[in-house]
């Protein structure tokens, strides 16, 4: 068996993305901080998009970074098909609030 190769290009499909234009010329973020990416360069890109579906509230927060081991050391996964967790509804409840 064949041994992987660092940054094959060829080994990852990027979803919504020209792979071909992509390998051509690739666009590495290298890692984030605040509101910025940093690519392989140093150079500062205002991360505009946030992630689909997510809020941006900046990168390498110390305080998310704690909540999140803390809720993975808990429990990382509560299925919601039968089950669930009481955070969850804790959550719910906070949100629906916002509207009330």
């Amino acid at each position: 068996m064949d041994r992987p190769r660092p940054n094959d290009l060829g080994a990852f499909w990027l979803p919504f993305t020209p792979n071909r234009d992509f390998k051509t010329n690739p666009r590495m973020l290298a890692r984030a901080e605040g509101m910025y990416f940093y690519d392989e360069d140093g150079r500062a890109l205002l991360d505009a998009c946030s992630g689909l579906w997510c809020s941006n509230l900046g990168h390498g927060r110390k305080e998310i970074a704690d909540a999140i081991s803390k809720a993975a050391h808990e429990l990382d996964f509560a299925p919601t098909f039968q089950f669930s967790h009481p955070p969850a509804f804790e959550l719910a409840s906070r949100i629906a609030a916002l509207g009330a």
